[in-house]
């Protein structure tokens, strides 16, 4: 089939080592430098100006309060000390690519300020974390450009402006390129990876570019994230599919070329598997073991394939996955060699992650690209059906609109809502202006440690202890751990919901924890696979028996459930996804956050108007 827009400078993509068709010479303007038509060039600008908007908008949402708990625990954190202090396995489960990039621009922009990037994220962390975030965003919408211009080499124009245009808008790129984690410059990465095998498969075995382009974006994007190394997979069958042209020596001699560049890269991005390869190696065996050990409470689903598969429509679009199974089934019936290239990549990636015990949307991150390019190739066929040159652009702009709208419509919802107070610092100042300071609170795991104030009420955001959190106490611990074993668990943000058992509660009453602050994010977990924690469920339970709401703030709008009602712990008008609340993704969201409720207990101290919590730090 011809490509939508065949006869306006669209010709087929060329045949290995061979240079680009040029077609029948064209009245369009052309810009010298690029070879693009004006009009192509403009449109491809128009939708990288799409992406950054999506972006930037609102990307200060919250600070200096940072409420996701994968970025406000590392890489910029670990960035304000990388090249001051040593990094453990902990910190190596991600990569260190990303932290030292962070790093070095901290570096550049602290140091004229006269401040150490430490000094700078304990002063200012909003502007520490506000800069992660706008490099992450950055390179993000660069990966919109790199996979046009890979995409065009290997399926044409139309294909390549639709997967750029899906990447532009595509919501899980979107949103997690919003917050400093790596999902966003690896994007980047794998598109560059892509790129560097297009060269590999069309330019004269003579020349170098590819491999070395290949090499630097594998060795990064394993260095910025392990599994997204997996894009090796795409110039390796460019270099297979050249043997016919150049033979089997020649093509492992550039295939050794470059795995050097991919080995010095990934050592430049990931210095420690030099410095200390024993902690790189314990960080991913950590990894690995987490991945497989159970499933997380909290996710229903139990089959990683089906898990993907949902998530990519809703990540992605649907129709976008239709399009792609479509373009992927149309590319290995007519066009086989860059099926060759491109679709081992998405079956090698699913073979791996699929099977593991545990799986989260973002993990489906470094696969987006050749979806899109999927995607863009059934569009380009579809269209290419059609003899008339309007009525194929006008076909292929109504499909590439109707791909991309299911995404636009969520990541542009949440870039607008996230804008306003998540609904854990408006629960912040309710306690602030209601809870005595002193007070015992349990306050779930939902917020990171600076979430609380101080005693004066100030905004110190790496201080604690207004009032008497609860963490553990040893005596109880001591006496109940061998009924219930759960209470040598830390209570973190993953293992809250499996430490709660119903008698806790009277401790609680008994030693003066009479607030208790639920959030949708932990007691919706247990309320969603009750069956992996039925004493969590037992616990909300008989909260609600022995305790009053006093106030209660939700995250959906009034219309989302029914009305006038106040929510149980764990129901709430939307069901909990991890990674659909994580990014704000429900239409029914009013601002980010879960819902938070707060309730007071009435027996034992409790009964009392002020009791006195006996453990509390101050004495």
């Amino acid at each position: 089939m011809a490509d939508a827009t065949q006869g306006t400078d669209d010709a087929p993509a060329p045949r290995s080592g061979a240079r680009p068709a040029t077609g029948r010479r064209s009245r369009t303007p052309r810009l010298a430098r690029t070879g693009l038509p004006a009009w192509e060039l403009a449109l491809l600008g128009g939708l990288v100006l799409v992406a950054l908007l999506l972006r930037l908008w609102n990307v200060g949402q919250n600070l200096p309060l940072v409420y996701n708990i994968d970025e406000s625990a590392r890489f910029v954190p670990d960035a304000a000390g990388f090249f001051s202090q040593r990094l453990g396995y902990r910190e190596l489960v991600n990569p260190p690519g990303m932290m030292g990039l962070l790093g070095i621009v901290d570096q550049l922009w602290f140091r004229p300020q006269g401040m150490s990037p430490g000094e700078a994220l304990a002063r200012d962390p909003g502007q520490a974390y506000l800069l992660g975030r706008v490099v992450v965003a950055l390179l993000s919408v660069a990966a919109v450009p790199v996979l046009y211009a890979a995409a065009r080499r290997l399926v044409g124009r139309t294909a390549a402006l639709v997967a750029a245009g899906l990447l532009a808008v595509a919501f899980l790129p979107v949103a997690y390129s919003r917050v400093a984690l790596a999902d966003g410059p690896t994007l980047l990465f794998v598109a560059l990876g892509l790129l560097g095998a297009a060269w590999l498969l069309q330019d004269p075995p003579a020349r170098r570019r590819g491999l070395v382009l290949a090499g630097v974006a594998v060795g990064l994007s394993a260095g910025f994230k392990y599994n997204a190394g997996i894009v090796v997979l795409a110039p390796v069958a460019a270099l297979v599919l050249r043997t016919a042209e150049t033979g089997w020596p020649h093509a492992i001699r550039r295939g050794l070329l470059m795995g050097v560049v991919g080995v010095l890269s990934f050592v430049v991005s990931n210095p420690y598997v030099l410095i200390d390869p024993h902690e790189v190696w314990r960080a991913i065996e950590y990894q690995a073991n987490w991945s497989a050990s159970g499933r997380y409470v909290g996710e229903p689903m139990t089959n990683g394939f089906a898990f993907y598969t949902w998530a990519a429509g809703w990540g992605v679009g649907w129709a976008p996955l239709v399009a792609a199974v479509l373009g992927s089934a149309l590319l290995v019936l007519r066009r086989w060699r860059i099926a060759v290239v491109l679709l081992p990549l998405v079956a090698g990636y699913l073979l791996v992650m699929g099977p593991q015990d545990r799986f989260f949307a973002r993990w489906l991150i470094p696969i987006v690209p050749v979806l899109a390019i999927a995607a863009g190739v059934a569009v380009a066929e579809l269209a290419g059906l059609l003899r008339r040159r309007p009525v194929r652009i006008a076909l292929a702009t109504v499909l590439a609109v109707g791909l991309g709208a299911q995404s636009f419509a969520h990541s542009a919802h949440t870039a607008h809502v996230v804008g306003r107070d998540d609904t854990r610092t408006v629960a912040r100042g309710w306690m602030e202006a209601n809870i005595p300071p002193l007070s015992g609170v349990v306050v779930e795991s939902m917020s990171p440690g600076s979430w609380m104030p101080t005693l004066d009420g100030r905004d110190d955001w790496f201080s604690l202890n207004r009032w008497s959190r609860y963490q553990t106490i040893p005596a109880v611990q001591r006496r109940d751990a061998r009924e219930h074993p759960q209470l040598r668990i830390k209570a973190g943000f993953s293992s809250w919901v499996r430490i709660l058992y119903p008698e806790l509660l009277d401790e609680f009453e008994r030693y003066g924890y009479c607030w208790v602050i639920t959030g949708s994010y932990q007691a919706g977990r247990a309320g969603r696979t009750p069956e992996l924690v039925p004493e969590a469920g037992r616990y909300y339970r008989e909260l609600t028996r022995r305790a009053d709401l006093a106030w209660q703030v939700s995250p959906f709008s009034p219309d989302a459930g029914p009305k006038g009602l106040p929510y149980g712990p764990t129901t709430a008008p939307v069901k909990y996804q991890i990674d659909r609340q994580a990014t704000t993704y429900e239409l029914a969201y009013e601002r980010p956050g879960p819902m938070v409720s707060a309730y007071r207990l009435r027996g034992g101290r409790c009964a009392a108007p002020d009791p006195v919590v006996p453990n509390a730090p101050w004495g």
